[in-house]
């Protein structure tokens, strides 16, 4: 997405804030700023902030970085995207300001928090944010009723790739809905299989953090696994994955057509209506808890 600063960096030159922004896709949304401050007011953090969104803008138009970047307020925004969905002006805080604000920090070595810093090794490493290794990638699989179709051990033509996604793999809260969604695609006869161990992180949260170049590792990683296997379909758990696949891999040239799950499922409802045991009498909300929407 952003490549500004990668670009001056190699002609031995350095760009500043607000050239990356406005170098960016939408970048120069920024200069319609306003100052009106709904962004500052909307952010859980904005009142802990040295510099809050609102701010943010101000001083990068205005050229003061220098103490911008190097402030804890480069690592606290957490992506809820409250701001981008309030601005009046349209402006896109998340995906456009942030990611450059960070990249600017890195590239001329400050460091982020440790925690961060822990979860880019993890991903270079292994692959995923926790840090776990790859051949555990199908845990939640073990002692499940249905047929896993694992394709990096044995490829053959599915009409589902599911790409599970980090938390769904391996934390355990999220390994329920994992499962679950393994016996739904199963009951309905789609023929499905996973990456198994070669799968990755499709590095959403590494872009919105400013490791631009551990993401385009990633999105080469990724386009090169999918072209390896022969499906219908791509449908992935992450919401985060979903949104990168759709917004920041057709910017490296790679178009992948996908669906969350909850918009797959949403199509086969007449499928899933006599799979239930029985009648359910209440209308169900999905609550985006990230970024599907």
């Amino acid at each position: 997405m952003i490549q500004a600063s990668r670009k001056a960096a190699e002609a031995g030159g350095t760009v500043t804030l607000i050239e990356e922004v406005l170098a960016s896709p939408e970048g120069e949304s920024v200069l319609g700023c306003m100052q009106c401050g709904v962004c500052s007011g909307s952010c859980p953090y904005g009142e802990v902030m040295k510099y809050p969104p609102r701010q943010i803008i101000q001083e990068a138009i205005a050229g003061r970085d220098a103490d911008l970047i190097s402030s804890p307020s480069v690592w606290m925004c957490v992506g809820c995207y409250t701001c981008a969905k309030r601005c009046p002006r349209g402006i896109d805080l998340t995906d456009v300001v942030w990611p450059a604000l960070r990249d600017q920090a890195l590239q001329r070595g400050i460091q982020p928090p440790t925690e961060l810093r822990v979860a880019f090794q993890n991903l270079y490493l292994y692959g995923n944010l926790l840090g776990v290794s790859p051949r555990k990638r199908l845990d939640w699989a073990k002692d499940l009723d249905v047929t896993v179709r694992d394709l990096s051990r044995q490829p053959e033509p599915v009409e589902i790739l599911w790409l599970v996604g980090c938390y769904p793999s391996y934390y355990p809260r999220n390994q329920v809905v994992t499962r679950a969604m393994a016996r739904l695609l199963t009951a309905m006869g789609v023929r499905w299989g996973v990456l198994g161990k070669d799968e990755k992180s499709l590095g959403d949260c590494d872009r919105l953090f400013g490791e631009e170049g551990l993401f385009e590792l990633l999105v080469e990683n990724n386009h090169k696994l999918c072209r390896q296997y022969q499906f219908d379909k791509l449908v992935l758990t992450d919401p985060h994955g979903f949104r990168a696949l759709q917004k920041f891999y057709p910017r490296y040239g790679v178009d992948i057509p996908a669906q969350h799950y909850t918009m797959y499922l949403a199509e086969k409802v007449d499928q899933l209506r006599p799979l239930l045991v029985r009648p359910i009498e209440a209308t169900v909300t999905y609550h985006d808890n990230c970024c599907v929407g």
